[in-house]
């Protein structure tokens, strides 16, 4: 099963209420949805140290109002010592987790399963465990985080110079990515601004399209975000920016202030700029289309709404 399906069938299925309630893996006192007071009484005894830190104006996807950072160093576990560990908290739950040093030891030295690969990542999707080997990291998420591709940011506050990073705030497609280019000529261009890219070959449920490049890492709207940029013909008609729920309001504004109101709007979409740009609702997305592409979604989802 491909990543992204797994992530939503999570999501969107029941199963993310009940990873909500669970226990965290490595982290036995620790569940996802636990606030900021009951993390820090629980880390504080395994740990050499720990700082908070708040981000006044929140771009965490997750993050609606706040967004806070726990961060733990030289934590203790059953298992091993983490150099550091961050615990990031979207309106006050915890939503993900980002570890870094001795990773194999303290996450895989009692692993017997086998781990999906994904672009360079070991992938244990009942845990939603991300491991990057190479750089001696790993991210445990909530399905929600998962989707919009946290387990390829690095959270700044773990890194020198430890402090907050700004990222690019408009929701304007990037320059570099044109309507009608080909394969050949965008590839590289992803690879040269993303953290990751991957070009996949679709399954044929888009009549549209045949081919998609997911590049993760560029930034969009505040965050480095998964763009998903699909050919059809040789020929780029469509990009899929990932997004969160919690953000939606924030983006919204932001294409209006762009673009204008919204030509259309029902539950699940808000088009732009003559159905061009599409906010998604439904799960959580920025589209951007061409000439006929916009002609095809204003159609069939007109339809729909008959």
């Amino acid at each position: 099963m491909h990543l992204r399906k797994a992530l939503l069938i999570l999501l969107f299925f029941g199963s993310f209420s009940k990873i909500m309630g669970q226990q965290i893996l490595n982290f036995p006192t620790i569940k996802f949805g636990d606030d900021l007071t009951h993390v820090k009484n629980e880390i504080n005894p395994i740990s050499s140290s720990f700082q908070l830190v708040e981000n006044k104006k929140p771009n965490f996807p997750l993050a609606k109002d706040t967004e806070v950072h726990l961060i733990a160093n030289e934590i203790n576990l059953k298992t091993g010592k983490l150099d550091k560990v961050a615990f990031t908290f979207a309106d006050g739950k915890l939503t993900s987790i980002e570890a870094i040093g001795n990773i194999r030891q303290v996450f895989l030295s009692n692993r017997n399963d086998a781990a999906q690969l994904y672009m360079g990542y070991q992938v244990y999707v009942k845990d939603l465990l991300f491991i990057d080997i190479k750089n001696d990291k790993a991210w445990i998420l909530t399905p929600e985080a998962a989707h919009v591709g946290i387990f390829t940011w690095s959270n700044p506050l773990l890194e020198k110079p430890y402090k907050l990073k700004q990222y690019r705030q408009s929701v304007k497609k990037p320059s570099f990515i044109k309507m009608g280019s080909s394969i050949e000529s965008l590839l590289p261009k992803f690879e040269a601004r993303a953290i990751v890219t991957q070009l996949d070959t679709l399954n044929g449920k888009d009549p549209n399209a045949q081919f998609q490049i997911n590049a993760y890492g560029i930034e969009y709207a505040g965050f480095p975000r998964k763009f998903e940029a699909r050919f059809g013909d040789g020929e780029l008609n469509k990009i899929w920016i990932l997004t969160g729920k919690e953000e939606e309001d924030r983006i919204r504004k932001k294409l209006i202030k762009l673009y204008g109101k919204p030509i259309f709007v029902n539950d699940d979409w808000e088009f732009f700029e003559g159905w061009s740009v599409g906010l998604r609702k439904d799960i959580p997305e920025v589209l951007f289309v061409n000439e006929q592409m916009s002609e095809f979604y204003k159609k069939i989802i007109k339809n729909d709404e008959k």
